[in-house]
């Protein structure tokens, strides 16, 4: 019995060693568990449309297992198997009710216990396997290209899951509204400004060899920095400057001293003082803020904003 035949679904990416370790618990499945059929199971990403979050599910009508994939080390996996075959077994002999879900139910506890018998003999059989990683490790939004705009920077559902991974982060949308038409001194046109400055700073072409732009010239051009702030600043960053390692420290010293002053204030209030803050060191090294800000993740892994807030 080939474990292909039932993968109904494929969830992407590298699924060979999973495959060859399927093919292994389905028949020790079939005799510990006492089954002479099995029922058709599908490998997904995530489980869908269901009341609350679940590993896998068993639909009686249907004759079907659901199994999620993400994230998961495959004994896990198989152990979930195991528990919803259970289930089928119990639906085959007319032993599911609508209360069999039900925690603690005689139906879910037996499934627990068999799973886990299954599982014990597996492992003793295959020990192999218990050192594999998860069969899909999914990186968050922000890092996929589901997460990135066409015209450069983060999509909204890029910015709601880098600021899943990182709470306290202040990371907006961009503000894509023409300069002319930006209030002066404004939450947008400050934001706008900060981020020309940063993002014109970053060394690299605005041009791929193939001559479309690249990301960095997609999100300037998004931002609308097509203005004297950013060429200052890259002007600045191809500068030579000796002194460069002491602008992290420097940033370090003044958001400690502001630290009371920026827990009491509102959001706005957080990013404006941080802001002006490395604005100013960010000049007086001659670098721009994109350098100072990349200079403080590298050293301290996460956005001055996140670090000061905790």
């Amino acid at each position: 019995m080939r474990a292909k035949q039932f993968i109904v679904e494929s969830a992407g990416g590298s699924k060979e060693r999973f495959v060859e370790m399927f093919e292994k618990f389905l028949p020790l499945a079939m005799q510990y568990l006492e089954l002479d059929s099995l029922p058709k199971i599908v490998f997904q990403k995530h489980i869908k449309s269901t009341g609350q979050p679940t590993f896998g599910m068993y639909v009686n009508g249907e004759h079907t297992l659901y199994v999620a994939l993400t994230n998961r080390h495959p004994n896990d996996i198989l152990r979930t198997i195991a528990h919803e075959l259970q289930h089928f077994k119990q639906d085959t002999e007319h032993k599911l009710d609508d209360e069999s879900g039900t925690t603690g139910s005689p139906a879910e506890n037996e499934a627990n216990a068999m799973a886990g018998i299954v599982m014990r003999h597996f492992n003793k059989k295959y020990p192999e396997y218990l050192g594999d990683r998860p069969v899909i490790a999914e990186s968050a939004a922000w890092r996929r290209k589901e997460g990135k705009s066409k015209a450069g920077g983060l999509n909204a559902k890029g910015v709601a899951s880098y600021r899943r991974e990182n709470p306290g982060s202040k990371l907006q949308t961009a503000v894509t509204t023409k300069p002319s038409k930006l209030k002066k001194g404004s939450k947008a046109a400050k934001r706008r400004k900060s981020f020309c400055a940063r993002m014109g700073g970053v060394k690299g072409p605005m041009k791929k060899p193939n001559g479309k732009p690249t990301r960095k010239a997609l999100a300037l051009r998004k931002w609308n920095c097509e203005s004297i702030e950013h060429m200052i600043d890259m002007i600045l960053e191809n500068m030579n400057h000796d002194k460069d390692n002491q602008a992290v420290p420097e940033l370090k010293a003044a958001l400690l001293d502001k630290k009371e002053q920026l827990q009491r204030s509102t959001d706005d209030q957080v990013y404006d003082i941080i802001d002006s803050i490395m604005t100013r060191i960010a000049k007086s090294h001659g670098i721009s803020g994109q350098k100072l800000h990349d200079m403080w993740v590298a050293e301290y892994d996460q956005i001055p904003d996140t670090w000061i807030m905790k």
